[in-house]
Protein backbone atom coordinates (compact mmCIF):
# COMPACT_ATOMS: atom_id res chain seq x y z
CA UNK A 1 0.00 0.00 0.00
CA UNK A 2 2.94 2.55 0.78
CA UNK A 3 4.38 1.74 -2.68
CA UNK A 4 1.09 2.61 -4.48
CA UNK A 5 0.52 5.79 -2.87
CA UNK A 6 4.12 6.77 -3.59
CA UNK A 7 3.49 5.84 -7.34
CA UNK A 8 0.37 8.10 -7.49
CA UNK A 9 1.92 11.05 -5.82
CA UNK A 10 4.54 10.71 -8.54
CA UNK A 11 2.04 10.84 -11.28
CA UNK A 12 0.12 13.35 -10.19
CA UNK A 13 2.90 15.91 -9.69
CA UNK A 14 4.13 14.67 -13.09
CA UNK A 15 0.77 15.56 -14.78
CA UNK A 16 1.17 19.07 -12.78
CA UNK A 17 4.17 19.85 -14.63
CA UNK A 18 3.03 19.04 -17.75
CA UNK A 19 0.21 21.79 -16.99
CA UNK A 20 2.39 24.25 -16.22
CA UNK A 21 4.68 23.74 -19.16
CA UNK A 22 1.81 23.44 -21.11
CA UNK A 23 0.95 27.02 -19.79
CA UNK A 24 4.16 28.39 -20.42
CA UNK A 25 4.20 27.45 -23.78
CA UNK A 26 1.36 28.93 -24.42
CA UNK A 27 2.44 32.00 -22.98
CA UNK A 28 5.68 31.90 -24.89
CA UNK A 29 3.39 31.40 -27.94
CA UNK A 30 1.02 34.31 -27.00
CA UNK A 31 3.90 36.71 -26.85
CA UNK A 32 5.62 35.56 -30.21
CA UNK A 33 2.50 36.10 -31.98
CA UNK A 34 2.00 39.54 -30.62
CA UNK A 35 5.63 40.50 -31.75
CA UNK A 36 4.74 38.83 -34.98
CA UNK A 37 1.84 40.99 -35.58
CA UNK A 38 3.27 44.15 -34.50
CA UNK A 39 6.21 43.51 -36.62
CA UNK A 40 3.99 42.72 -39.60
CA UNK A 41 2.48 46.24 -38.95
CA UNK A 42 5.49 47.87 -39.28
CA UNK A 43 6.80 46.40 -42.15
CA UNK A 44 3.19 47.13 -43.75
CA UNK A 45 3.79 51.00 -43.03
CA UNK A 46 6.83 51.06 -44.14
CA UNK A 47 5.99 49.27 -47.39
CA UNK A 48 3.51 52.15 -48.29
CA UNK A 49 5.69 55.16 -46.79
CA UNK A 50 7.94 54.07 -49.58
CA UNK A 51 5.56 53.48 -52.49
CA UNK A 52 5.38 56.03 -54.55
CA UNK A 53 2.69 58.48 -54.79
CA UNK A 54 0.67 58.42 -57.53
CA UNK A 55 0.18 60.52 -60.87
CA UNK A 56 -2.17 63.32 -60.55
CA UNK A 57 -4.44 61.76 -63.61
CA UNK A 58 -4.18 58.67 -62.20
CA UNK A 59 -5.58 59.72 -58.83
CA UNK A 60 -8.04 61.67 -60.65
CA UNK A 61 -8.95 58.43 -62.39
CA UNK A 62 -9.04 56.27 -59.38
CA UNK A 63 -11.44 59.17 -58.17
CA UNK A 64 -13.44 59.38 -61.22
CA UNK A 65 -14.78 55.54 -61.10
CA UNK A 66 -16.23 56.27 -57.53
CA UNK A 67 -18.11 59.63 -58.65
CA UNK A 68 -21.78 60.14 -60.19
CA UNK A 69 -21.43 60.61 -63.90
CA UNK A 70 -23.02 63.85 -63.62
CA UNK A 71 -20.37 65.25 -61.18
CA UNK A 72 -17.84 64.01 -63.53
CA UNK A 73 -19.12 66.04 -66.40
CA UNK A 74 -19.15 69.22 -64.20
CA UNK A 75 -15.37 68.82 -63.60
CA UNK A 76 -14.30 68.00 -67.04
CA UNK A 77 -15.89 71.18 -68.25
CA UNK A 78 -14.56 73.34 -65.58
CA UNK A 79 -11.12 72.07 -66.16
CA UNK A 80 -11.31 72.73 -70.15
CA UNK A 81 -10.35 76.19 -70.01
CA UNK A 82 -7.42 74.77 -67.49
CA UNK A 83 -6.31 72.37 -70.04
CA UNK A 84 -6.45 75.12 -72.86
CA UNK A 85 -4.04 77.54 -71.40
CA UNK A 86 -1.62 75.12 -70.04
CA UNK A 87 -1.48 73.73 -73.87
CA UNK A 88 -1.10 77.29 -75.13
CA UNK A 89 1.63 77.76 -72.69
CA UNK A 90 3.44 74.79 -73.59
CA UNK A 91 3.52 75.27 -77.29
CA UNK A 92 4.83 78.68 -78.31
CA UNK A 93 4.43 78.74 -81.77
CA UNK A 94 0.67 78.68 -81.08
CA UNK A 95 -1.60 80.40 -83.64
CA UNK A 96 -2.43 83.48 -81.49
CA UNK A 97 0.56 84.18 -79.98
CA UNK A 98 2.19 84.24 -83.55
CA UNK A 99 -0.52 86.88 -85.01
CA UNK A 100 -0.26 89.13 -82.44
CA UNK A 101 4.04 89.14 -82.93
CA UNK A 102 5.22 87.57 -85.77
CA UNK A 103 8.78 88.21 -85.13
CA UNK A 104 8.98 86.31 -81.90
CA UNK A 105 5.76 84.19 -81.33
CA UNK A 106 6.60 83.62 -77.72
CA UNK A 107 5.62 86.78 -76.61
CA UNK A 108 2.27 88.39 -76.40
CA UNK A 109 2.15 91.89 -77.70
CA UNK A 110 1.04 94.54 -75.11
CA UNK A 111 -2.51 95.94 -75.51
CA UNK A 112 -2.38 99.06 -77.11
CA UNK A 113 -3.87 101.98 -75.31
CA UNK A 114 -6.73 103.91 -76.62
CA UNK A 115 -6.00 107.82 -75.96
CA UNK A 116 -8.93 109.68 -74.63
CA UNK A 117 -10.02 111.91 -76.95
CA UNK A 118 -10.90 109.48 -79.81
CA UNK A 119 -12.93 107.93 -77.60
CA UNK A 120 -15.27 111.83 -77.59
CA UNK A 121 -17.99 112.26 -79.68
CA UNK A 122 -16.89 114.45 -82.99
CA UNK A 123 -18.96 117.44 -80.93
CA UNK A 124 -16.40 116.28 -78.06
CA UNK A 125 -13.54 116.16 -80.67
CA UNK A 126 -14.75 119.98 -81.96
CA UNK A 127 -14.93 121.91 -78.95
CA UNK A 128 -11.30 120.24 -77.12
CA UNK A 129 -10.00 121.20 -80.39
CA UNK A 130 -12.11 124.88 -80.13
CA UNK A 131 -10.61 125.14 -76.86
CA UNK A 132 -7.43 124.53 -76.98
CA UNK A 133 -7.34 127.25 -80.60
CA UNK A 134 -8.66 130.02 -78.26
CA UNK A 135 -6.19 128.73 -75.46
CA UNK A 136 -3.52 129.32 -77.92
CA UNK A 137 -4.56 132.68 -79.59
CA UNK A 138 -4.97 133.91 -76.17
CA UNK A 139 -1.36 133.55 -75.10
CA UNK A 140 0.13 134.29 -78.83
CA UNK A 141 -2.07 137.97 -78.21
CA UNK A 142 -0.55 138.10 -74.13
CA UNK A 143 2.80 137.76 -75.80
CA UNK A 144 2.53 140.54 -78.59
CA UNK A 145 1.41 142.88 -75.76
CA UNK A 146 -2.17 143.19 -77.19
CA UNK A 147 -4.47 145.25 -75.42
CA UNK A 148 -1.88 146.81 -72.42
CA UNK A 149 -3.75 148.59 -70.08
CA UNK A 150 -3.11 152.57 -71.10
CA UNK A 151 -2.19 154.98 -68.56
CA UNK A 152 -5.85 156.37 -67.94
CA UNK A 153 -6.96 159.80 -67.04
CA UNK A 154 -8.01 160.89 -63.23
CA UNK A 155 -11.95 161.61 -64.89
CA UNK A 156 -11.60 157.96 -66.83
CA UNK A 157 -10.48 156.41 -63.48
CA UNK A 158 -13.10 157.60 -61.84
CA UNK A 159 -15.66 156.74 -64.10
CA UNK A 160 -14.00 153.30 -64.12
CA UNK A 161 -12.90 152.89 -60.55
CA UNK A 162 -14.23 149.70 -59.13
CA UNK A 163 -16.57 149.74 -56.30
CA UNK A 164 -14.90 149.08 -53.35
CA UNK A 165 -17.39 148.77 -51.05
CA UNK A 166 -18.95 145.09 -49.65
CA UNK A 167 -22.42 144.35 -50.78
CA UNK A 168 -25.36 143.79 -47.55
CA UNK A 169 -28.05 142.34 -49.76
CA UNK A 170 -28.93 140.88 -52.09
CA UNK A 171 -30.79 143.68 -54.04
CA UNK A 172 -27.23 145.42 -54.01
CA UNK A 173 -25.87 142.69 -56.21
CA UNK A 174 -28.82 142.64 -59.21
CA UNK A 175 -28.15 146.34 -58.83
CA UNK A 176 -24.29 146.13 -59.16
CA UNK A 177 -24.63 143.55 -61.61
CA UNK A 178 -27.12 145.12 -63.68
CA UNK A 179 -24.99 148.16 -63.74
CA UNK A 180 -22.17 146.25 -65.62
CA UNK A 181 -23.91 144.66 -68.02
CA UNK A 182 -25.98 148.03 -68.86
CA UNK A 183 -23.54 150.96 -68.06
CA UNK A 184 -19.92 149.41 -68.29
CA UNK A 185 -20.58 146.56 -71.03
CA UNK A 186 -18.32 144.29 -69.33
CA UNK A 187 -18.85 141.34 -71.52
CA UNK A 188 -16.99 143.58 -74.47
CA UNK A 189 -14.64 146.14 -72.43
CA UNK A 190 -13.42 144.12 -69.74
CA UNK A 191 -14.63 146.97 -66.83
CA UNK A 192 -16.42 145.32 -63.88
CA UNK A 193 -17.53 146.15 -60.21
CA UNK A 194 -14.07 144.24 -58.71
CA UNK A 195 -15.65 143.73 -54.94
CA UNK A 196 -18.34 142.09 -57.07
CA UNK A 197 -16.40 139.39 -57.87
CA UNK A 198 -14.01 136.73 -55.77
CA UNK A 199 -10.44 137.00 -56.50
CA UNK A 200 -10.23 133.01 -57.24
CA UNK A 201 -13.80 133.33 -59.24
CA UNK A 202 -14.05 130.17 -61.50
CA UNK A 203 -14.70 131.83 -65.28
CA UNK A 204 -15.93 129.36 -68.00
CA UNK A 205 -17.88 129.47 -71.47
CA UNK A 206 -17.76 126.94 -74.12
CA UNK A 207 -14.78 127.22 -75.63
CA UNK A 208 -12.06 128.18 -72.58
CA UNK A 209 -12.39 128.01 -68.64
CA UNK A 210 -9.57 129.09 -65.67
CA UNK A 211 -9.55 130.71 -62.30
CA UNK A 212 -8.91 134.09 -61.56
CA UNK A 213 -10.43 137.22 -61.73
CA UNK A 214 -7.49 139.87 -63.16
CA UNK A 215 -7.07 137.01 -65.46
CA UNK A 216 -10.67 137.20 -66.70
CA UNK A 217 -10.21 140.79 -67.21
CA UNK A 218 -7.10 140.45 -68.66
CA UNK A 219 -8.81 138.40 -71.33
CA UNK A 220 -11.02 140.83 -72.18
CA UNK A 221 -8.46 143.45 -73.08
CA UNK A 222 -7.09 140.98 -75.35
CA UNK A 223 -10.13 140.91 -77.30
CA UNK A 224 -11.35 144.94 -77.37
CA UNK A 225 -9.22 145.86 -80.10
CA UNK A 226 -10.60 143.00 -82.37
CA UNK A 227 -14.10 144.58 -81.58
CA UNK A 228 -15.98 147.09 -83.90
CA UNK A 229 -18.83 148.63 -82.50
CA UNK A 230 -19.74 145.31 -79.79
CA UNK A 231 -22.90 145.92 -77.47
CA UNK A 232 -24.49 143.24 -74.94
CA UNK A 233 -28.33 143.48 -74.45
CA UNK A 234 -29.31 142.07 -71.37
CA UNK A 235 -32.59 140.87 -71.43
CA UNK A 236 -33.26 139.49 -67.99
CA UNK A 237 -31.85 139.57 -64.71
CA UNK A 238 -33.02 137.84 -61.79
CA UNK A 239 -31.72 135.13 -58.74
CA UNK A 240 -32.59 131.82 -58.06
CA UNK A 241 -32.12 129.07 -55.76
CA UNK A 242 -30.49 125.78 -56.26
CA UNK A 243 -29.59 123.52 -54.17
CA UNK A 244 -29.30 126.18 -51.19
CA UNK A 245 -26.99 128.21 -53.13
CA UNK A 246 -28.19 131.83 -53.95
CA UNK A 247 -27.33 132.29 -57.94
CA UNK A 248 -27.95 135.13 -60.33
CA UNK A 249 -28.75 133.98 -63.64
CA UNK A 250 -28.55 136.79 -66.52
CA UNK A 251 -30.00 136.19 -70.45
CA UNK A 252 -28.24 138.55 -72.87
CA UNK A 253 -27.30 138.94 -76.81
CA UNK A 254 -24.14 139.56 -77.61
CA UNK A 255 -23.69 141.37 -81.25
CA UNK A 256 -20.29 142.93 -82.87
CA UNK A 257 -18.37 143.00 -85.90
CA UNK A 258 -14.51 141.97 -85.94
CA UNK A 259 -11.65 144.11 -87.25
CA UNK A 260 -10.99 141.33 -89.93
CA UNK A 261 -10.78 142.28 -93.71
CA UNK A 262 -13.99 140.54 -94.25
CA UNK A 263 -15.72 142.12 -91.49
CA UNK A 264 -17.34 138.95 -89.90
CA UNK A 265 -20.77 139.54 -87.72
CA UNK A 266 -20.67 137.93 -84.31
CA UNK A 267 -24.36 137.18 -83.06
CA UNK A 268 -24.77 134.89 -80.23
CA UNK A 269 -27.61 134.73 -77.97
CA UNK A 270 -27.04 133.05 -74.19
CA UNK A 271 -27.26 133.32 -70.72
CA UNK A 272 -24.61 133.21 -67.10
CA UNK A 273 -25.08 131.94 -63.87
CA UNK A 274 -23.51 133.79 -61.12
CA UNK A 275 -22.87 131.81 -58.06
CA UNK A 276 -22.92 133.65 -55.12
CA UNK A 277 -20.87 132.79 -51.53
CA UNK A 278 -22.12 133.73 -47.99
CA UNK A 279 -19.91 137.22 -48.44
CA UNK A 280 -22.36 138.06 -51.59
CA UNK A 281 -19.59 137.53 -54.20
CA UNK A 282 -19.29 135.40 -57.52
CA UNK A 283 -17.37 132.79 -56.93
CA UNK A 284 -18.84 131.16 -60.35
CA UNK A 285 -18.72 133.01 -63.84
CA UNK A 286 -20.27 130.12 -66.36
CA UNK A 287 -21.65 131.28 -69.64
CA UNK A 288 -24.18 128.96 -71.49
CA UNK A 289 -24.81 129.92 -75.55
CA UNK A 290 -27.82 128.72 -77.79
CA UNK A 291 -25.47 128.01 -80.50
CA UNK A 292 -22.52 125.08 -80.30
CA UNK A 293 -19.13 126.92 -79.98
CA UNK A 294 -18.28 125.62 -83.35
CA UNK A 295 -21.42 127.33 -85.06
CA UNK A 296 -20.35 130.73 -82.94
CA UNK A 297 -16.64 130.08 -84.03
CA UNK A 298 -17.78 129.79 -88.28
CA UNK A 299 -19.06 133.18 -87.82
CA UNK A 300 -15.51 134.37 -87.85
CA UNK A 301 -15.23 133.05 -91.25
CA UNK A 302 -18.49 134.79 -92.91
CA UNK A 303 -18.09 137.93 -94.58
CA UNK A 304 -20.60 140.80 -93.81
CA UNK A 305 -22.07 143.54 -95.29
CA UNK A 306 -19.14 145.31 -94.52
CA UNK A 307 -16.27 143.92 -95.87
CA UNK A 308 -14.11 145.19 -98.24
CA UNK A 309 -16.08 148.20 -99.13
Amino acid sequence: MPVLSTVAKKKKEMKKEKVKEKKLADKVFAIKGKGAKVEDAKKKKAATEKKPLLHAHHKHERLAKLQPEEERKKEEKEEQPHKAEEEAASNPESPAEAASDPESPSEVAPPVAVPRQSRLSPEGRANALIEAAVGGVTELLRLLGVGKRRPVSAREGSALAPEAAPFESLDEVLAALRKDYVERAYFVTGNITDALYDPDCFFADPTVKFTGRDRWKENLRLLVPFLEDPSITLLRIEPVREGGATVVSTRWILRTYLKLPWRPYIDVAGGTTHLLNERLQVVEHVERWKVSSLAAIKQIFVPSQRAWP
